[in-house]
Formats: C-alpha cells, sequence, structure tokens
C-alpha cells in the first residue's frame, strides 16, 4: 500500500525525513489559498525542498475560495505561480469551508473551471473534499474527470455516488482509525493512495536527486485567448464538438478568456435554426468571409469541418476556385 502526507504551515518544523522514515513516500504540500486573501503558504518553500532531498513523490493543493467562475480562474493563475519551476505536476484543488455556501450547479462551474485552467498549463489537477461533500454539494458525475481525493476518517473506504475513482483517501488528521495521528509527535494529516502517479516530474525513489531533469511546463497567460475568435467561430466549434458540453464547456470557454454566455447563446440560436429549417445556418457571414489566400482547405481546417461538406452546403464545383469576399456555409 502506498502512504503519503499533506502538510502545510500548520506543521511547521516538521522534518519531513521522519515520516519517510515510518514508509510515507508520497507528500502533498499546500501551496497557498485564497481564504484570507490570496497568499502562498508560508511553509510551501520548505517542505518542497525536504520533499525533493528526501527523494519522496510531491503534489501540491490549493484551498479554494471561490465565488464565480471568474474567480476560479484567478485563482488558477496565482497556484501555477506558486508551481513556477518545480517538480510538481500532481495537483488539487481544495473544496472547503466558505465556498461550499453556494449553488449546486454553480459551484460545480467554479470547480471545472478551476481544474481546467491547470490541465490547461499542463498539470494533472483533482479535486479534495470530504466524502460527504462530495456526495452532495455539487454535481460530481459532471466532474468526474478530474482526479479525486477524498477525506473520510474512518476505517472504511469512502464511497462515491457518482462512481468516481478514488485518487487519494485522506483516511485520518487529527482523528485517525487506523494509525496513531502522530509522525514523530506531531499530528499530520495521513492518506492512502489508490492511483499511482507516473511521469509526476519529482524525483523517482531510490534515485539520487543529481542529474535527474524535471519536465518543464510553460506557465501561461490562461485568461487571455492567443488566438482571439468571433463568437460564430466559437460557436461552430461547439457545435463540433471542440469545447465539449455542461460546466467543462464553460470552464474551458472562461479559462480561455471568452464570453460563456455569448457563445452559448448563440450555439442555441443557431441549434433552433436548424431545428426550425433543417438547414445550416449560415454562421461565416461577409465580415469573416474568404480572404485573400484562403483555402478551402484551411477554412475546413479551422472549423472542424471537411473539404467535401464545404463543396457540398456550398455548391462549389472545384474547391480550388473560391473568391475573396465571398459568403459560404459552414457545416
Amino acid at each position: 500500500m502506498k502512504l503519503g502526507i499533506d502538510i502545510s504551515a500548520w506543521q511547521k518544523g516538521f522534518d519531513l525525513n521522519y515520516a519517510k522514515a515510518e514508509g510515507f513516500d508520497y507528500c502533498i504540500i499546500k501551496a497557498g489559498g485564497a481564504d484570507s486573501g490570496y497568499y502562498k503558504d508560508s511553509q510551501f518553500e520548505n517542505f518542497y525542498k525536504q520533499a525533493v532531498n528526501d527523494k519522496m513523490y510531491i503534489g501540491a493543493y490549493y484551498f479554494g475560495r471561490a465565488f464565480s467562475v471568474a474567480d476560479a480562474v484567478k485563482e488558477a493563475n496565482y497556484f501555477l505561480s506558486y508551481l513556477q519551476g518545480k517538480r510538481i505536476v500532481h495537483v488539487y484543488y481544495d473544496v472547503e469551508g466558505k465556498m461550499l455556501n453556494q449553488g449546486y450547479q454553480h459551484l460545480t462551474e467554479i470547480i471545472a473551471a478551476f481544474c481546467q485552467t491547470m490541465i490547461n498549463n499542463g498539470y494533472a489537477c483533482g479535486i479534495y473534499t470530504s466524502e460527504s461533500q462530495f456526495n452532495s454539494r455539487f454535481n460530481d458525475a459532471a466532474v468526474a474527470i478530474f482526479p479525486h481525493w477524498v477525506a473520510r476518517y474512518s476505517s472504511y473506504a469512502p464511497k462515491l455516488k457518482s462512481g468516481a475513482p478514488i485518487e487519494i483517501w485522506q483516511y485520518g488528521g487529527s482523528v485517525n482509525y487506523i494509525r496513531s495521528p502522530k509522525i514523530h509527535g506531531t499530528t499530520i494529516d495521513q492518506d492512502q493512495i489508490n492511483i499511482e502517479w507516473v511521469d509526476d516530474g519529482s524525483i523517482p525513489l531510490g534515485e539520487k536527486s543529481n542529474g535527474v531533469s524535471a519536465p518543464v511546463y510553460e506557465q501561461k497567460e490562461v485568461i487571455v485567448p492567443t488566438e482571439v475568435k468571433s463568437v460564430d467561430q466559437l460557436a461552430n466549434e461547439v457545435l463540433a464538438g471542440v469545447w465539449g458540453n455542461g460546466v467543462i464547456r464553460r470552464a474551458k470557454l472562461t479559462a480561455a478568456g471568452y464570453d460563456y454566455k455569448a457563445v452559448q447563446t448563440r450555439v442555441n440560436e443557431i441549434a433552433e435554426h436548424r431545428k426550425e429549417t433543417g438547414k445550416p445556418y449560415i454562421v461565416y457571414k461577409p465580415k469573416y468571409g474568404i480572404k485573400r489566400g484562403d483555402t478551402l482547405s484551411s477554412i475546413a481546417k479551422r472549423y472542424n469541418t471537411t473539404v467535401e461538406k464545404l463543396c457540398i452546403a456550398n455548391n462549389i464545383k472545384d474547391p480550388n476556385k473560391i473568391i475573396a469576399g465571398q459568403e459560404i456555409i459552414i457545416v
């Protein structure tokens, strides 16, 4: 059985060597939070250095307090800044406290936005909260794609209504029914790791730190899209399945800096038009029309369709002959 601890400034002064000696090879460190303004945990750097030196598998978590999707993206950006340059890939959003006091669907969207923002930046992001919160406070089935770290202080493993796999079980803190809550005199949260971390960028067990390279994850500015797309373009991409469904779609569009409501409104308009008429809606309007240098192939790639479909929908006999300024239907 793989064992881990999670640790923060509350354990200031603790030597991770003691945990390592008792068989705890995984260490999840609090990087920061938003429950008292935006802050970096005072012991994050210290515990990180210890974990590297002790050749532990290293993860990190962020204590959330988001009350909107925009807040969640902002918190994720702070978390990303704390992780820059570190051998950490497995990260978690700590969902507890006051942020639980909001609507079921709204909280689901907040969680999805945070996790998707982290994933967009190269991290394996999961969710931490208690078994009861997973089962009651938000739509866990909608966010089941994100790894789950579940707290249940018991001798029995937690069960989730969504059926989502449990990557980590936090079985004890100040209360511990499996072993002593203390390691060398200090109360430490303890975890069972159920899914082995792979390619996590930390130093593999049994290897020396010298010469071990960590993967480089470029920090991206996630709140500003690298390519500014029109609402019509995005709506067409949504209908083609590019942005996913439900809360995942909202999280992805928001993380990319787009107005989710405007895009979704356009999607609904196009879908209704197709339902009423049975015909594609013209979303490629003159101001987004064919420009000099465009080809049907480049347009098809941009809108996730095919040259053949464009030719059929627009009665184009020769795909190599299109005219600048021409308006075409995207299907």
